[in-house]
């Protein structure tokens, strides 16, 4: 099964700054689908 990488936006900070999970979505689902796994976190305030 081929996944895609995907941002997928989890909270806002306090200055509107957004935080983003990195997750494994299978490849030939839609933007919205359920995610297979979390695989990390990006804050792209850091």
């Amino acid at each position: 099964m081929e996944v895609r990488l995907r941002l997928q936006r989890a909270g806002k900070s306090s200055k509107g700054r957004y935080n983003y999970r990195i997750v494994a979505i299978p490849k030939k689902t839609g933007r919205d689908s359920k995610h297979l796994e979390i695989l990390g976190y990006y804050d792209a305030a850091k």
